[in-house]
């Protein structure tokens, strides 16, 4: 019997561990509706590209990747709040650009670094958002992630 109770217990606190949103959808249009808390996508926004990754794990895990058609509005909104500030290569020894729970998708940021405009928050809890500008196309790229 305490055997039996025993594997009962175990079993009931597995299950939170297993996340019936966890996935892995690569351009699927409810990709911005999962990467931003169930908020629509903007009707003016433009996405040519995303990928969102949400783990089993019992807590909050995700990732994602966006490339967008350049959009003012939405670079009005992030660059305008006050919230965020420039990357400048005096930060890369405090800030890594390129952390991922997986291999960013070869889409994503292709060239090399000094062809983008590179945003960053000031302030957590957002630290690991980025935003890349395309200085030739202006694509806007963009991910996200918490562990």
């Amino acid at each position: 019997m305490k055997r039996h109770f025993i594997l009962l217990l175990v079993a009931l606190l597995a299950l939170p561990s297993c996340s019936p949103n966890a996935g892995r959808w690569e351009d699927d249009p409810k990709n911005f509706s999962r990467a931003f808390n169930g908020n629509s996508q903007p009707k003016g926004l433009k996405i040519l590209h995303s990928r969102y990754m949400r783990t089993a794990h019992f807590t909050y895990e995700f990732e994602y990747f966006f490339v967008a058609e350049y959009n003012k509005e939405l670079m009005d909104g992030f660059i305008g709040s006050g919230q965020m500030k420039r990357f400048e290569p005096a930060d890369a020894s405090s800030i890594k650009l390129d952390m991922h729970f997986e291999e960013k998708p070869e889409w994503f940021r292709p060239k090399p670094l000094d062809r983008y405009e590179v945003w960053i928050f000031k302030d957590e809890p957002r630290q690991n958002f980025r935003l890349f500008l395309d200085k030739d196309t202006q694509e806007i790229h963009y991910t996200d992630f918490t562990i």
